[in-house]
């Protein structure tokens, strides 16, 4: 009986070791940055399923968890600790190695189950390390003392990508140049606002006042004068930390005033000009600010119909038809 027993008991231990060498994330090895956990006043199953759970976190970018130190130094240490007192209060302290910092955070978990309380710490130690690598990002961000592994910049970078978007909504002002088939060339600027509606889809509006040169007529000169609304439906097709990509397509409502020398026998028109046009955006993020970017937008379109300028009943000048449009903007994101 006493033999059977003990055998019971072996196989029970042996059952228990393989649970916890299941439960714990793939080992240290080294080669890799880490963070350095140190959480021995929690109970075991407690390090083992918060080591789980960091790894889960922190894995994909391809920074290891660690409960010894080894020949590299980590990038942070990490000390998980019950608060003081009675109750669920813990204290997360991180040393951050790459920032030289100290943060501190003391929780209270009585409100979360007891199975549930290494997955809220482990949520608050990874927001604990991106609040301190956050000025990681800043266009002046204080010198290091060790040079950033990739890894770091990696998971920073990742970090600003999703906070940029996240803003929905962008004004930019611009100054832009137009040219016709028939080379009549109009310079001018525009304001507008975007917005993303949903996923990659964005709407965009702008207004614009434009104006073309002198157009020499026999007997005078004119000139356009185009007041202009447009609205444009775009999908993004590039957005990373430094470079956005639209597509957009859309149409525009242009009121054209001609005006022409009529006491040299020059006379204008004024009409109302529909155009349909496809566009193409590109944004680069300025270094000086994380929400303002400058940008160049090439338009192509058709304007459907034509507004002319007479000279003693003779057409000498009209916008109409086709066009290309090159835009410099200033973008700022909410």
């Amino acid at each position: 009986m006493r033999q059977s027993l003990s055998v019971f008991l072996l196989v029970l231990g042996l059952l228990k070791a393989t649970s916890a060498a299941a439960a714990t994330p793939a080992g240290c090895s080294g080669s890799r940055p880490y963070l350095l956990l140190v959480a021995s006043l929690l109970p075991t199953d407690a390090h083992l399923a918060l080591q789980r759970h960091l790894d889960v976190e922190l894995s994909p970018r391809g920074i290891e968890i660690c409960a010894d130190a080894t020949s590299r130094s980590a990038l942070a240490t990490l000390e998980v600790r019950p608060g003081p007192g009675a109750g669920a209060t813990f204290e997360l302290v991180l040393q951050d190695q790459v920032t030289g910092k100290t943060l501190l955070r003391t929780l209270d978990l009585a409100s979360i189950p007891e199975n549930g309380r290494a997955l809220a710490l482990s949520i608050s130690a990874d927001e604990l390390i991106r609040a301190s690598w956050a000025e990681l990002g800043l266009a002046h961000a204080p010198s290091m003392s060790r040079k950033l592994p990739i890894e770091v910049r990696r998971s920073e970078s990742h970090d600003r990508e999703l906070d940029r978007r996240s803003r929905a909504v962008w004004l930019d002002a611009a100054l832009s140049s137009q040219l016709f088939a028939n080379r009549t060339l109009l310079f001018g600027a525009d304001l507008g606002a975007g917005l993303r509606v949903l996923g990659p889809l964005a709407l965009e509006a702008k207004i614009g006042l434009r104006r073309s040169g002198s157009v020499a007529a026999p007997d005078g000169t004119i000139h356009f004068t185009v007041e202009r609304a447009e609205l444009a439906l775009g999908v993004v097709l590039v957005d990373s930390v430094s470079l956005r990509w639209l597509a957009l397509a859309g149409g525009d409502v242009s009121r054209v005033a001609v005006e022409g020398n009529a006491l040299a026998g020059a006379l204008g028109r004024s009409g109302t000009a529909v155009a349909s046009s496809t566009s193409v955006a590109s944004l680069l993020q300025l270094p000086f600010s994380a929400r303002t970017g400058f940008g160049v937008l090439l338009n192509a379109g058709y304007m459907l119909q034509e507004v002319h300028a007479l000279d003693h009943a003779t057409r000498e000048a009209s916008l109409s038809g086709a066009y290309i449009a090159l835009s410099t903007q200033l973008v700022i994101e909410l």
